[in-house]
């Protein structure tokens, strides 16, 4: 029970969370970003991920409202 709750369950929500964000789901949070573990130095890396893609999709649309007023 103590591997599954401290690390089996953990991991298999940042897999979870990975597979939503590669499909593009930037809006839930990342949870176990607190941990001073491996699955917490996941988690955070994971959040660095998706920080990375809404800054991306801020700046496509920003250059996309950019080319329409240009045009």
């Amino acid at each position: 029970w103590i591997v599954r709750a401290g690390i089996t369950a953990p991991i298999a929500g940042l897999e979870g969370r990975m597979r939503r964000l590669a499909e593009g789901d930037t809006a839930a949070a990342v949870d176990g970003t607190d941990r001073r573990d491996e699955v917490g130095a996941m988690a955070r890396a994971l959040q660095v991920f998706r920080d990375a893609a809404i800054e991306r999709e801020r700046l496509t649309a920003a250059k996309q409202k950019a080319d329409a007023e240009q045009k």
